[in-house]
């Protein structure tokens, strides 16, 4: 589809355009900016324009997946300074050792080096149902034995997972 072309006064007011249709019109050179900026907002062209612009300026505002990594991996290094408010001046800081830690959990999780939780659908928890203890026990042990699970016996029968509990 082509872009459709606009009057440089149109143009001025799309340039201008930052949620205030009077102030556009107006800093555009419209006489009179409040009826024109309200009736510039009801064509077609211009409120596409308007979006797509809008949309494009969101888009580039999220860190897609490599961004985030390459910036925990900046705060893990300790390469990305703090911002700290120091007698009224914003100064550059270390960053402290608690978010440089969370940093590499998030690029672990992010990773999938580790599971924090095991869920179960719900047709092998009806199947479990089923099962005796000694058998349910069993299947844990077999699992275990292929290193597809890791688990800690608990004192009173249960089980936990061997990991980062939060």
């Amino acid at each position: 589809m082509t872009r459709p072309k606009f009057t440089p006064k149109q143009q001025m007011f799309l340039d201008f355009y930052c949620g205030n249709a009077t102030e556009a019109a107006r800093r555009a050179g419209y006489a009179h900016p409040t009826q024109q900026g309200n009736r510039l907002l009801t064509n077609v062209n211009i409120r596409a324009a308007i979006t797509e612009r809008e949309s494009r300026e969101h888009r580039e505002r999220i860190l897609n997946r490599q961004e985030r990594q390459e910036l925990w991996t900046r705060i893990a290094l300790g390469l990305e300074p703090d911002l700290k408010m120091v007698e009224g001046k914003l100064k550059e800081m270390p960053v402290a050792m608690r978010h440089r830690l969370k940093a590499l959990e998030c690029l672990a999780k992010s990773e999938g080096d580790f599971m924090t939780k095991l869920e179960l659908d719900i047709g092998l928890q009806e199947e479990l149902a089923q099962l005796s203890m000694e058998e349910i026990r069993e299947r844990i042990k077999r699992l275990e034995d292929d290193g597809v699970l890791e688990l800690i016996a608990e004192p009173d029968g249960s089980f936990s997972h061997d990991g980062d509990d939060e």
